[in-house]
């Protein structure tokens, strides 16, 4: 297999022969042609491409535009793959090899890059290096092939864009009425995903991409012209805005807190080429995505990997199930809306009980429109909070007013800030001080607010004891691997169980949120004894039963865990206390060791709280799932729960630990700190009263 590799350049030596060199050096050249098309250089460029004997070379002698030389040289490469490549980057060890191990792993993939140091899209990771030598010993450790890190894109930037040949040869060659070069990779990612094939970005291969805007001449200076001009085309040709249409919006993504292989059900409203929802399923492999878009031009890209209709929100009846999406996604949509109001109740039919609606709405009390507007100004514009095609404005307070009139619970309203000069700053707090609240300016500052509001919960279901089953004891998970879910039941299966006991195993799918899926299990297990268990929590004390039995022999110990603090402090991080207690197996600093706290002296210790990662309980009282939608802090507020019941909460002495938590690097995003607000909110002000 022979890949062509084609550089155009124009009066750019110096970036030339270092690109040159490095291809040189981590390229086997019994595999490449590298094709060199230069567009009348005067820089001495065309002299030293002559001494090249081991270059293809084409010098024309007048001037040459970028794509019109990247077609020519596409023509005459004899490869089974095109790479076109900037002459501003730097390759490393492994680049091609990788690249061609990704291109070639599917047939459906037509075409991969690499991700560098300076690019636009996403494509840019965080670097550190000051020399090349640097960037080459970053780009060898780099450079691992390693498919669990490929993403899918709907579209790639052309700085280094691998393409199958045969791929080229079935859509055609760059379109040259983007010259000279803005918008004709994403008008060709977009050609060759309209075909059938695939994009992928190989975030296992590193390359240096300076970032010179090497297709304008550097005596152009009607750069900002031609961007628009070619926007215009792009618009014309495709139907829809690129910039616009292709984002993605990490902060909503962000918002997402179920575990990673949970099958999630996700609806955006608003979808548009679905660069969100591409990147949803890249996190969430296991998601089922759906997607509403009124531009029916964007809809046909997301129609390419989700279930998407071409629609307007306020005149289609929804063809979904009621309560069937975890998560619907409206990203600055609301304010574009007719009725935003009416809308959100409509959408909340098809939330599950307990699912989020993730919401971005543009702030219209920022400084910037007060400002304007206190200067007899409200004037409309292409893009912002005043924007021309929005039809309602929002505060922070009426956003709220808003969805707790459409039924929702409001969890969090994040603000989204923008750049501020010294004298922006100045003029918030002038507001603020007019306005007597120095409070309101962080509402000043913010531009827009990303709204997490929830579908409230059904009833809790009600205590119940007398119907238990005294000698039954159920093993409680939420399953979201096959691999780790066997490997749980394996270590059940090799516990002790005492005469005249039985075991159950409950595994519970798809649930919105740890409380949700407990209670549901609540709902279905008549065993007095319940182990709640993270599913990558593995019991490897075989003695676990009898001894867990023996702490419950005291009817006023409520619920036993492994690891846990008498005293929590005031920020409700009970790991931070000084007084915690137990001992685990645990690899949240990315090796598995044990953590171990103070010793238990007696058979156990009491304790204000136990961790989620075991909780055990003789008695069934419902969890929170009203309160803690998502991921984080439902076990202290369970702990807390039982207190309030009555009942003790302890950590028994453990000669050696009972599990291993092998839960990997610990994420404390996906709404740790909005559900520990909410339990400091519900219940600390509460036990530091009775302290």
């Amino acid at each position: 297999m022979k890949t062509s590799i084609i550089i155009w350049t124009y009066n750019q030596l110096g970036h030339l022969l270092q690109c040159v060199d490095s291809i040189r050096r981590y390229t086997d050249f019994e595999q490449v042609e590298l094709i060199i098309i230069d567009g009348h250089s005067v820089d001495g460029t065309r002299e030293w491409l002559k001494t090249q004997p081991d270059l293809i070379v084409i010098c024309y002698d007048q001037s040459l535009s970028y794509l019109k030389g990247c077609n020519e040289g596409i023509k005459i490469a004899s490869g089974d793959n095109i790479l076109l490549l900037d002459n501003d980057v730097t390759v490393s060890h492994g680049w091609l090899d990788n690249l061609i191990y990704c291109l070639y792993s599917n047939e459906q993939i037509g075409a991969v890059a690499p991700v560098t140091n300076n690019c636009a899209y996403y494509q840019t990771v965080a670097v550190h290096y000051q020399t090349m030598d640097e960037m080459q010993a970053y780009a060898r450790k780099h450079n691992q092939p390693n498919p669990r890190v490929w993403e899918e894109r709907i579209k790639l930037v052309g700085y280094c864009m691998l393409v199958k040949k045969s791929v080229i040869d079935d859509i055609g060659l760059l379109d040259e009425s983007f010259d000279p070069g803005y918008l004709a990779d994403e008008d060709y990612s977009f050609r060759i995903r309209q075909q059938g094939y695939k994009l992928l970005l190989c975030r296992d291969t590193f390359v240096h991409h300076a970032g010179d805007v090497h297709y304008f001449k550097s005596d152009n200076t009607n750069y900002h012209q031609l961007l628009s001009i070619n926007l215009e085309k792009f618009t014309a040709k495709w139907g829809f805005n690129p910039a616009y249409s292709t984002w993605i919006r990490h902060d909503i993504i962000g918002l997402i807190e179920n575990p990673k292989a949970q099958s999630i059900k996700v609806l955006e409203i608003g979808c548009a080429c679905g660069a969100t929802l591409l990147k949803i399923k890249d996190i969430y492999p296991n998601a089922n995505l759906y997607g509403i878009e009124l531009n029916d031009q964007a809809a046909l890209s997301a129609k390419l990997f989700a279930d998407v209709i071409a629609a307007d929100i306020e005149k289609t009846a929804l063809p979904y199930e009621e309560g069937y999406f975890d998560y619907v996604i409206l990203a600055d949509v609301l304010e574009h809306l007719e009725n935003p109001w009416r809308a959100l109740e409509n959408i909340r039919t098809y939330l599950k009980p307990g699912g989020q609606l993730l919401a971005s709405i543009p702030n219209v009390m920022h400084f910037s429109v007060l400002r304007n507007l206190l200067q007899g100004n409200w004037s409309y514009e292409e893009a912002g909070i005043l924007d021309k095609t929005h039809l309602r404005f929002f505060t922070l307070n009426e956003m709220k007013k808003m969805f707790i009139g459409a039924g929702y619970t409001v969890n969090n309203c994040r603000p989204n800030y923008i750049y501020e000069s010294i004298g922006d700053q100045q003029f918030t707090s002038i507001l603020a001080g007019l306005a007597g609240n120095d409070q309101l300016k962080e509402q000043f500052r913010a531009y827009q607010y990303v709204v997490t509001a929830g579908n409230p919960a059904a009833a809790l279901p009600a205590p119940r004891q007398e119907e238990l089953k005294v000698n039954k004891i159920c093993f409680i998970t939420c399953e979201n691997d096959d691999i780790l879910h066997q490997q749980f039941l394996a270590h059940i299966a090799a516990l002790e169980i005492p005469d005249g006991y039985e075991v159950e195993v409950l595994s519970i799918q798809d649930s919105v949120s740890m409380a949700s899926a407990y209670n549901q299990a609540i709902g279905k297990s008549n065993a007095k004894y319940k182990v709640y268990l993270h599913p990558d929590v593995f019991i490897i004390h075989k003695q676990f039963i009898q001894e867990m039995l023996t702490v419950f022999a005291n009817p006023q110990i409520g619920v036993m865990g492994v690891v846990g603090s008498s005293q929590l402090p005031a920020n409700g991080i009970w790991w931070e206390s000084s007084c915690c207690y137990g001992k685990v197996y645990d690899s949240h600093s990315g090796i598995m060791g044990l953590v171990a706290f103070r010793e238990v002296e007696q058979s156990y210790q009491d304790v204000q709280c136990v961790d989620g990662l075991m909780m055990v309980t003789q008695y069934d009282l419902p969890w929170r799932e009203d309160l803690f939608t998502g991921w984080h802090f439902y076990d202290l507020a369970q702990s807390m729960e039982f207190i309030r019941s009555g009942y003790r909460i302890v950590v028994p002495r453990q000669q050696q630990p009972w599990c291993m938590h092998n839960c990997g690097v610990v994420n404390l995003g996906n709404g740790y700190e909005v559900y520990r607000q909410v339990f400091a909110n519900h219940y600390l002000q509460e036990l530091q009263s009775k302290s």
